[in-house]
C-alpha cells in the first residue's frame, strides 16, 4: 500500500493534553509510515510536519487508533482545534521519528 499527497494548511495532529478512553472504546491501533519532503514541524508540538519543504526526505511512524464506534467509509475526527476523543475519533497517540531511509526501512 502507497499513498502520496500534498499539504495544505497545517494541520494539528497530535492532542495538547491526553484524553483517555477505556481499553474497550478502541477498535484498534494501527501504524502509519510517513515519507514526506516537509520539515519536522519545531514551533508547535501537536504538529508532526509542517507546511515548509525540505531539502531531504523525513520518516516517521505514527501511531493511531481506531474508535470502535467506527463507521466504514468515515474518518471521524476532532473539529477545529478541539483534542481528538479516542473513544469518537480517529486519534494519533504516538510519533517515532527514524534518522534516515535505512532505519525507515527496518521499523
Amino acid at each position: 500500500l502507497a499513498v502520496t499527497g500534498c499539504a495544505g494548511p497545517t494541520h494539528d495532529l497530535l492532542n495538547k493534553t491526553t484524553v483517555a478512553a477505556p481499553a474497550s472504546d478502541i477498535s484498534a491501533t494501527h501504524e502509519i509510515f510517513v515519507a514526506t519532503t516537509r520539515q519536522k514541524a519545531t514551533k508547535d508540538p501537536r504538529q508532526v510536519f509542517d507546511s515548509d519543504r525540505s531539502l531531504t526526505t523525513s520518516y516517521a511512524r505514527v501511531d493511531v487508533t481506531v474508535p470502535r464506534s467506527h463507521q466504514v467509509g468515515a474518518i471521524e475526527r476532532a473539529k477545529g482545534t478541539a483534542n481528538s476523543n479516542p473513544a469518537k475519533d480517529f486519534t494519533a497517540k504516538d510519533v517515532t521519528y527514524y534518522e534516515g531511509a535505512p532505519q525507515f526501512a527496518k521499523a
